[in-house]
């Protein structure tokens, strides 16, 4: 440590805060004002890239609510309107997850749709729920006036902003991936 308005004559090496790891200086940032706090989204010097992210994330959820709309709508609707149905599919989802992957693993043939395929849906399924999410955030605020692109564009400013609250985060991030998988899910293999 040295004082403010001191004159080095050699090299400054600035340790990192993560321990003994040395990172970026956006990591390290991102470790000292964001991830050491509990909150994955932080604002700081260097985490400009955040806030990039954030937008093209909001910008795909606005896509697929564009090419989707009928599919954001009902996925919403379902929360609402079956909501021990999504709780539930969510949960069994949870558990049941590892017990497919483990049985596609097993099942030599199984491997490339273990490692390829499951992740890659299960992915886009919270994708698209966590759009369908924020447009009902959207439509509950708007009284349903909006369109489905602004519905999912005003329903994400809620999330963003909560997304700065320490620890929060954390639960919120997984509590709306769960049940937007569980949404997305319910609409799947409900009867019609």
């Amino acid at each position: 440590s040295r004082e403010p308005g001191a004159r080095v004559g050699g090299k400054i090496v600035k340790k990192s805060s993560a321990g003994h790891v040395h990172l970026s200086p956006a990591l390290d940032s991102w470790w000292n004002n964001g991830l050491k706090a509990g909150r994955p989204f932080a604002i700081g010097p260097g985490l400009h890239w955040q806030f990039v992210w954030l937008a093209f994330t909001i910008a795909f959820y606005a896509l697929l609510s564009l090419v989707f709309p009928g599919g954001i709508r009902r996925c919403g609707d379902v929360l609402v309107q079956r909501p021990g149905a999504v709780i539930g599919t969510s949960i069994l989802t949870m558990l049941g997850l590892p017990v497919l992957f483990v049985l596609l693993i097993v099942s030599i043939i199984g491997i490339p749709v273990a490692l390829l395929l499951l992740p890659t849906g299960v992915m886009l399924g919270v994708l698209f729920g966590q759009a369908a999410l924020c447009g009902l955030v959207g439509r509950g605020v708007s009284n349903d006036r909006l369109h489905p692109v602004f519905a999912v564009l005003v329903g994400a400013v809620p999330f963003g902003l909560f997304a700065l609250v320490p620890l929060a985060v954390i639960m919120l991030l997984g509590l709306a991936s769960l049940l937007a998988l569980g949404c997305v899910l319910t609409v799947l293999f409900a009867a019609e």
